[in-house]
């Protein structure tokens, strides 16, 4: 997986191992030389920034000799950044669990966490946008059969932006992923203002927040996801910030203990939590302050973080 990756037809052609990999490395390349761009694709005056040779967020270079024109996206977040920079007509095939935006239920079904590689091969792509965390075998798959992969791996709010910057880069549309990267900056500016006014107000106490991703067994966001670095920038303390894992099982009783003055739902299940007889002395709780949130938002590291990050500081402003 290391060194230069090139997109087929630009450089020279390993061995795939075993005769499967290497048959269907053979028809890819081939089957991309002879098929054309995505309907709808960008003209080849939009390409004039190519060749490239990105490092990707997985430390590796990547040379593109002309613009792509049928991306596969391996994630969800990743056809969020992707359509969000412009990038949308060149998509020809997101997975099973792709659905925003709406235009990208349109595009062709590639799997989920097992994806179907003939169904990818059909689609003759020039580009895949992978996530490291989420298919790491995949990445080497795609590796054997020659296919060019973008590498990503968000992990922050800093690095998601970072991820947008790349993406711009590797499909033709800079301009419009600084552009959009400035905009997010800016509305994270906004948010961090408004919280530290808010910190102001209280006095220097931060609310309380438990966040609930799942509730059999009981599961919330700790130290290094998303929803925990979204909670402190609006002005929160996530109740789990000391927890063991990012996305640790935590107990009712624990819960119990720390009294948290905001409660987030990924679940939209608040009607079952505000039944639940042990919590009626939370303070979330008794004052109503248990709020639905869009699960999408704070598990996808895209443009839509910030929705969230926006969403969470003005909940966590109106709480008492």
């Amino acid at each position: 997986m290391h060194g230069l990756r090139q997109i087929p037809g630009n450089g020279p052609a390993a061995r795939a191992s075993g005769w499967r990999a290497a048959t269907l490395a053979v028809l890819a390349i081939g089957a991309w030389l002879a098929w054309g761009p995505a309907p709808g694709g960008l003209a080849a005056s939009q390409a004039g920034a190519f060749p490239v040779c990105i490092t990707d967020q997985a430390g590796h270079r990547l040379e593109l000799a002309r613009q792509p024109q049928r991306i596969v996206s391996l994630a969800p977040n990743n056809t969020e950044i992707l359509f969000a920079v412009g990038a949308g007509p060149q998509v020809v095939g997101v997975t099973n669990y792709c659905d925003y935006p709406a235009e990208a239920k349109t595009r062709t079904r590639v799997g989920d966490l097992n994806l179907n590689w003939e169904t990818i091969l059909s689609l003759h792509p020039d580009l895949l946008v992978a996530n490291a965390s989420l298919e790491p075998q995949h990445i080497q798959r795609a590796e054997q059969l020659h296919l060019p992969v973008l590498v990503l791996n968000p992990v922050d709010l800093n690095s998601t932006l970072e991820a947008i910057r790349i993406v711009g880069e590797a499909t033709g549309h800079a301009p419009q992923a600084a552009a959009l990267v400035k905009s997010l900056q800016k509305r994270i500016s906004r948010v961090q203002a408004l919280a530290a006014q808010d910190l102001e107000k209280r006095h220097g106490v931060r609310p309380k927040v438990f966040v609930e991703i799942w509730n059999d067994p009981l599961m919330t966001a700790g130290p290094g996801s998303f929803p925990d670095e979204i909670i402190r920038l609006a002005g929160g303390q996530n109740i789990a910030a000391d927890a063991k894992a990012p996305w640790p099982q935590y107990s009712a009783e624990q819960v119990i203990s720390h009294d948290p003055d905001v409660i987030l739902l990924t679940n939209n299940n608040r009607d079952e939590v505000m039944a639940r007889p042990a919590w009626k002395t939370i303070r979330a709780v008794r004052l109503g302050q248990v709020y639905a949130v869009n699960p999408a938002w704070l598990s996808r590291p895209g443009p839509r973080l910030v929705n969230a990050l926006e969403e969470i500081q003005n909940l966590l402003a109106r709480s008492k």
